[in-house]
C-alpha cells in the first residue's frame, strides 16, 4: 500500500515511506519504523502558537457563578452576555462561561478597563429540571468595572424558588434571587433565623 502524501513523494531518499494513523513514518531498509523529527518540532511550535492566539483575542476572568451555593456547570447556564443598562437599547456583549472563568473579548475587556460603562449586568438563564419539569429562571448581575480587577470573583445567588434560602434572605431584596458577590475583603448576607 502505497501513500500519496506530498512529501512521501518527493522525498529525498529512496526509502518506502508508509502512513499510519496521522503520522508519517519512515520505513528504513531494514524495516524499523522511525518518526521524522520535525513531526514533534512542528507540534511543539503549532502548539506554542496555539496558546499565543488565545491568550491574543480572549481574556479570561476568574469568575465562578454559583445558585443555592451549587456550582453551576456548562450545561446548566444559557444566553450568557454582558448589558450595559436594563433598557431596551442597551448593548448586549455575547461572552461564554467555562466554571471558574469567564471568556470576554478583548475590546468589551478593554472598554470595561477603560471606565466606559460605571456599571453593566451579565445576564444568564438558568435552566433546572424538577420532577420532571424544565424551568427557566433568568438572574442579572450588577458589576462595575472594579468587579473584574480582583483577584477572584464569586457570584452566589440565593434562588428563592427554594424555600429554605426564600427564608433566609428574602427580607433582604424584593427581586425573586439575591446576588452575593465575595471578592477578597468583601463581606456576607445575613440569614434570618
Amino acid at each position: 500500500m502505497f501513500c500519496f502524501h506530498e512529501e512521501c513523494l518527493y522525498s529525498k531518499d529512496r526509502t518506502q515511506l508508509a502512513c499510519i494513523g496521522n503520522f508519517v513514518k519512515r520505513r528504513n531498509v531494514g524495516g524499523q519504523l522511525e518518526k521524522p523529527k520535525s513531526i514533534m518540532r512542528n507540534f511543539f511550535y503549532t502548539s506554542i502558537l496555539f496558546l499565543i492566539t488565545n491568550f491574543c483575542f480572549s481574556q479570561n476572568v476568574n469568575f465562578i457563578i454559583q445558585v443555592n451555593d451549587k456550582l453551576l456547570g456548562e450545561g446548566e447556564i444559557a444566553n450568557l452576555y454582558l448589558t450595559t443598562g436594563k433598557e431596551n437599547d442597551a448593548k448586549k456583549y455575547y461572552v461564554n462561561y467555562y466554571p471558574g472563568d469567564l471568556i470576554l473579548n478583548e475590546e468589551v475587556l478593554s472598554e470595561i478597563n477603560l471606565g466606559t460603562f460605571k456599571k453593566f449586568y451579565l445576564h444568564f438563564d438558568y435552566y433546572t429540571y424538577t420532577k420532571g419539569n424544565q424551568e427557566i429562571a433568568n438572574f442579572d448581575i450588577e458589576l462595575n468595572s472594579d468587579s473584574f480587577k480582583k483577584p477572584y470573583l464569586i457570584a452566589n445567588i440565593f434562588d428563592f424558588r427554594d424555600k429554605k434560602y426564600k427564608h433566609w434572605y428574602q427580607w433582604l431584596t424584593e427581586e425573586n434571587y439575591l446576588v452575593q458577590l465575595t471578592y477578597p475583603n468583601s463581606g456576607l448576607y445575613v440569614r434570618r433565623k
